[in-house]
């Protein structure tokens, strides 16, 4: 499937049914993974195919020669954190799915369900490299912890739909603090406000935000289709710039996800924490007889999105929440942990000087760890090269009448490594 990336689809292709997990990922063999790191990860290998697989139980393991119709098949790899405790996932499964091949693993006992999307940079990676957000020193110039009373919106309505209509409605709207602005895409949610912590937030917390959308879409004009609303964190605004991925920038949130019959009624995806994020690609262009390439800048939006879907539970469909990550190496989304509990959630994105993003959650309000690793991806093919942005979307069918979900969000906070700037007080 082509990925939509100039207009940033909500769901790549025509259903919105959660999938089994997959791992797609482009790998050299081990042996070369072996000679370009000094090892070979620990865990589960196989072929695209899954025509030969074997394990490596140790660093130091001893393992076959495998060849295949050529030295360049495609391999993934599930590390061992994410296997059983009982042995490695036995129950693979391959489909062909036009040119992409896509493995699936059953991976009932694993951590959260999980597999890993890794992709050929990564794969002599160990898991210890993939920085855990909420590592390294605060930037306080950024982010947000919405304890001010007097923190307030200006909406500066209507908002921009430059995404349907090209009409951004200049100007845009913005908070009273200027940590926050509406995007010249998309538009804002049209309610935004402080309101009080929701109960089992972080201590001491007395205020958090709240995102609701009717009108996704053009003011006024219900589409009947779905659509969605950005609210933005100034990063290069407040920084001087962007955030290089040799400095490791990583971000973290808390989102208050309410009991199930308080959103609104249809499945699909009802909210996102995502990136704006940045890679140089080559371009071609066309001049009468001639043709040449230049460089461009591509910006793209990777992230977390929490769905609603349902399943049969006893004869009867009971509906539940779940997350969904953007995104694959060919733009695809691919399905991320059942969400067994709703209240409080903390999430986070990291991006690493290898140019891959990865992907975090963890029930309740106590910062990421280890274990609540989902993901690790390579979005569209793309190396990342600078982060621009984090945000927030609030999605719904607007048609005029349901309100989206309401979104409670909670101190957005981003990190780094290694920087010039002094992070202030």
């Amino acid at each position: 499937m082509e990925a939509h990336r100039s207009k940033d689809v909500l769901i790549q292709g025509n259903s919105i049914a959660p999938q089994p997990s997959f791992a797609e990922s482009y790998a050299p063999f081990p042996e070369q993974a072996a000679e370009s790191s000094g090892f070979v990860p620990t865990g589960l290998w196989g072929d695209r195919e899954y025509r030969q697989s074997f394990r490596v139980e140790s660093k130091t393991s001893v393992f076959r020669s495998l060849r295949s119709d050529t030295d360049r098949q495609q391999w993934f790899y599930v590390p061992p954190s994410f296997c059983p405790k009982t042995g490695f996932p036995e129950e693979i499964s391959m489909r062909s799915d036009h040119r992409i091949a896509r493995c699936f693993l059953t991976l009932g006992l694993a951590p959260l369900g999980l597999l890993v999307a890794l992709t050929l940079p990564s794969l002599a990676q160990s898991r210890g490299d993939i920085v855990v957000p909420g590592t390294g020193v605060q930037l306080n110039q950024v982010g947000d912890d919405f304890e001010e009373e007097s923190w307030d919106f200006i909406p500066n309505n209507p908002k921009s739909t430059e995404d349907i209509d090209e009409n951004q409605r200049q100007p845009m709207g913005k908070s009273t603090n200027g940590r926050w602005y509406e995007g010249a895409k998309r538009g804002h949610p049209d309610i935004v406000k402080r309101v009080p912590t929701p109960p089992g937030g972080l201590p001491g917390s007395q205020g958090s935000m709240l995102m609701k959308s009717l009108y996704t879409g053009i003011p006024n004009r219900p589409s009947n289709k779905m659509h969605q609303d950005d609210f933005i964190c100034n990063v290069q605004y407040r920084l001087g710039g962007t955030l290089k991925v040799s400095q490791s920038p990583n971000v973290t949130t808390r989102v208050f996800i309410p009991p199930l019959d308080e959103w609104e009624k249809r499945n699909g995806p009802h909210f996102a924490f995502r990136a704006a994020v940045e890679t140089t690609i080559m371009e071609n262009k066309s001049k009468f007889l001639f043709s040449s390439k230049s460089q461009k800048d591509e910006v793209y939006w990777p992230g977390l999105f929490i769905l609603r879907g349902t399943k049969q539970v006893e004869g009867k469909n009971v509906p539940y929440a779940y997350f969904r990550v953007r995104a694959d190496r060919n733009g695809g989304d691919f399905l991320g942990p059942e969400i067994p509990e709703t209240g409080w959630w903390t999430l986070g994105l990291s991006f690493t000087p290898d140019g891959l993003v990865h992907y975090f959650a963890r029930q309740g309000v106590e910062e990421l760890r280890r274990e609540d690793y989902i993901a690790t991806s390579m979005p569209y093919g793309y190396r990342c090269e600078e982060l621009r942005s984090f945000f927030y979307n609030v999605v719904n069918g607007d048609n005029g009448r349901d309100w989206t979900t309401d979104w409670i969000v909670d101190d957005p906070k981003l990190y780094i490594l290694q920087t010039p700037r002094m992070a202030k007080k």
